[in-house]
């Protein structure tokens, strides 16, 4: 949650770690993106577990 309130300070409103056309990055536009980041990934990780699982013999 506290990420949607990092957004809400960040000059670039989170949406890329680097400056973009919105605004400059800083320390909320970190924490405002990266847990995003994270749990996108994790969510792919995850969903290609259960893909293997799914379509192992056994």
């Amino acid at each position: 949650m506290h990420f949607y309130r990092a957004a809400l300070f960040a000059p670039n409103r989170a949406l890329t770690i680097a400056s973009n056309r919105f605004g400059e990055r800083n320390l909320a536009t970190f924490i405002g993106y990266a847990p995003a980041l994270l749990f996108a990934v994790l969510s792919m990780v995850g969903a290609a577990m259960v893909a293997k699982q799914a379509f192992a013999r056994g």
